[in-house]
């Protein structure tokens, strides 16, 4: 089936909300009873995003725009990914193919296949990417350096991004740093995950990206709802728009 399939009573819902503080958390609950170890989600292959897959679409994508020159990256894929390695940032070039991903899914808007789920995300997080200058200055010195380490990364990344051509990813999604761009970077930051066996990325302790194999990096939609109840630091589950509504 091409379709996410899940089992009878298995949903998404508000967490107590009648509290007037809830601010719209969700979590995943039954209606039924479900014998232990029983799977609650069936998410089909070719929807789970990979970086792999990701980097062979865009890569694909970009050459289309130039079809007289082989591998001409008219789009600049290709010249993004050297930029962020020119910066000194090699080892986050697989969670930056899901990034672009998540952008060029979103611009397609309602005729991409990802639009419910890219839709449902999360829009507001209490992440250090999403602090301001002054709460910088208001932290300890090891939360401080650990906070600015991942500003960095995202300002990595939108620096990459103006690469991109714009019949790729329109240009004024790429401008729209402190909503939309910063909206895809905060998904892939708290909803990947690498793909080797030990849940863990880089050196195979959560220090680093990619490592030096630079390992597959996943999100799997709608699985990555229930991803939050078992790593609740990861992020804050509300759904408030980043994307500026009319």
């Amino acid at each position: 089936s091409q379709y996410i399939q899940r089992m009878e009573g298995f949903r998404l819902a508000p967490t107590n909300p009648d509290d007037q503080y809830n601010q719209d958390d969700i979590c995943a609950v039954t209606d039924v009873d479900l014998p232990a170890g029983q799977p609650v989600l069936g998410i089909p292959a070719n929807m789970i995003l990979t970086s792999t897959n990701n980097r062979y679409e865009l890569e694909a994508f970009s050459d289309s725009l130039n079809e007289q020159v082989m591998n001409s990256d008219e789009g600049g894929v290709r010249k993004a990914v050297d930029t962020l390695s020119r910066l000194g940032a090699g080892d986050t070039v697989p969670k930056f193919y899901l990034f672009l991903k998540i952008l060029l899914e979103y611009s397609r808007g309602m005729e991409s296949v990802y639009y419910p789920w890219v839709d449902s995300l999360p829009r507001l997080y209490y992440n250090s990417v999403s602090m301001t200058d002054f709460c910088y200055e208001c932290l300890p010195p090891l939360l401080f350096s650990l906070s600015r380490r991942e500003r960095v990364k995202f300002d990595n990344f939108y620096d990459a991004l103006q690469k991109i051509d714009s019949r790729i990813i329109p240009e004024e999604i790429q401008q729209d740093k402190n909503n939309v761009v910063k909206g895809a970077f905060h998904v892939v930051l708290t909803r990947c995950f690498t793909g080797i066996n030990s849940g863990q990325s880089g050196d195979g302790n959560g220090v680093g990206e990619g490592g030096t194999g630079e390992e597959e990096q996943k999100i799997i939609p709608m699985a990555d709802f229930v991803s939050f109840i078992f790593c609740p630091f990861n992020f804050h589950p509300l759904r408030r728009s980043y994307v500026k509504r009319n």
